[in-house]
């Protein structure tokens, strides 16, 4: 779960960040890149793709150690669905058992939710003290523009493509000192999509609910 969050509220959710001058993010687009983090046991380095199809979200994620695995999310379903391909399984969990167990707000639900749409990170930065550095360099033929944010000691920078409202570069350090960093290599902005593919549990795959702890 921990690269789901970071890949997904650091990669996909950071779009938009508080300029009019930015475009709205497009409601259709596959990203691959990798997720690069740094602990006490050494670095790690995770291939990552996230597609994107109006409030579809399908995560993959490719590592030597841990094999490939997927999560789907979409929003308004308090569902989130870990696909492990290599076992055929699918393990569901409710987001609001998390926001129980981690002992937040009521107000995580719906954030969670918000955080779904690429357009609601512009809110969600500017609340954490986001504000514009400067310009950056040019990414995937794309113009940026650079922003940090800080949240509960966590800090982030997003090189956001101006014309996309999308991050193409995103370096961070969590308050536990985990220092972590994710680069865009390829964005298709036109992806053809199969029939089955942000279905929460695909064809042959059995299905577990995960269940609250007592």
């Amino acid at each position: 779960m921990r690269i789901w969050a970071a890949g997904l509220g650091a990669a996909v959710l950071v779009a938009g960040a508080g300029s009019a001058a930015l475009a709205a993010p497009p409601s259709v687009f596959e990203a691959t890149g990798i997720f690069h983090s740094v602990t006490e046991g050494g670095a790690q380095d995770v291939g990552l793709t996230i597609a994107f199809k109006s409030g579809h979200v399908r995560i993959e994620t490719r590592s030597k150690a841990a094999g490939t695995s997927i999560i789907v999310v979409d929003k308004g379903k308090d569902d989130v669905a870990m696909i492990d391909p290599s076992q055929k399984v699918v393990v569901h969990m409710k987001p609001s058992m998390l926001k129980a167990a981690d002992g937040a707000d009521a107000g995580a639900l719906s954030s969670y939710q918000g955080m779904l749409d690429p357009a609601h990170f512009r809110t969600f930065i500017l609340e954490h003290g986001g504000h514009k550095v400067g310009p950056g360099p040019g990414i995937l033929g794309h113009r940026t523009t650079v922003y940090e944010a800080t949240r509960k000691g966590s800090e982030m920078k997003v090189w956001l493509a101006n014309d996309l409202s999308l991050p193409l570069k995103i370096e961070g350090r969590s308050a536990a000192g985990v220092s972590f960093d994710v680069n865009i290599t390829s964005l298709n902005l036109h992806p053809a999509f199969g029939a089955h593919f942000f279905d929460a549990t695909p064809p042959g795959y059995t299905d577990i609910r995960a269940q609250p702890n007592k």
